[in-house]
């Protein structure tokens, strides 16, 4: 029989809530207080009975990312506490495992305009390259940051050839607009958990960017929209 040995370290007081659907949820450092009680609010829409279903609590995890980054985006103030972007996700279901290659993304659409389309206008993916972090972004520029741990005080190195946006989770914030004022915003995750397809396929030459994004992904969030409305 294999043995382990786990050694947990964290910095500050443990916070514990819980609830029907994820059982316990605990959180400690910067930002715990705002994203528990975020979590916990996104997870009570669930009517799951008794059972903690592993992926769909995935799904408010992932919308809860979303939400916070979109924040983020707007405003200083989760900076101004300590925390912020970049978000990295481990699960843990039998063993653990990270969740990889997701793109975060912001999109305008016009409700006002005579053909509804969603348009992206900020892409966010993060990935790790031995211990450091780099995070991808478009936001009508293209920038590479590149961010080491937290007892190392060398500067990062080892960063990646070219940016990468392809992705097979796709997390988004629509930005409804009508006759040019923010009317309101919805949060979607979108992938499949069985397949490992691209919802995002993405070049870079030249520093041109190319972007592609699968039909089913543009249709359910347009359709998304229109149910709103």
């Amino acid at each position: 029989m294999a043995s382990y040995d786990l050694q947990i370290q964290k910095f500050g007081n443990w916070i514990e809530k819980s609830h029907p659907y994820v059982d316990h949820v605990f959180s400690s450092g910067s930002g715990s207080e705002e994203w528990t009680d975020k979590l916990i609010e996104s997870v009570s829409i669930l009517n799951l009975g008794d059972k903690v279903y592993t992926r769909a609590t995935i799904d408010k995890v992932l919308l809860n990312s979303m939400y916070f980054i979109e924040e983020d985006r707007v405003g200083p103030e989760n900076f101004q506490n300590g925390w912020g972007l970049p978000i990295d996700i481990t699960c843990y279901d039998g063993a653990f495992f990270k969740l990889k290659r997701i793109c975060y993304i912001t999109w305008y659409v016009d409700v006002s305009a005579e053909d509804l389309r969603v348009i992206p206008q900020t892409i966010i993916k993060v990935t790790n390259r031995n211990e450091n972090i780099f995070i991808h972004n478009y936001n009508g520029q293209l920038r590479l940051y590149g961010v080491g741990t937290l007892e190392s005080k060398e500067e990062v190195e080892n960063w990646p050839d070219r940016l990468d946006f392809s992705s097979n989770i796709v997390c988004s914030c629509l930005q409804i607009f009508q006759h040019g004022e923010l009317q309101s915003k919805l949060y979607s995750v979108f992938h499949d958990h069985e397949k490992n397809d691209d919802i995002i396929f993405a070049e870079v030459h030249d520093g041109r960017l190319a972007f592609a994004f699968s039909q089913e992904l543009t249709a359910r969030l347009e359709q998304s929209v229109r149910d709103f409305i």
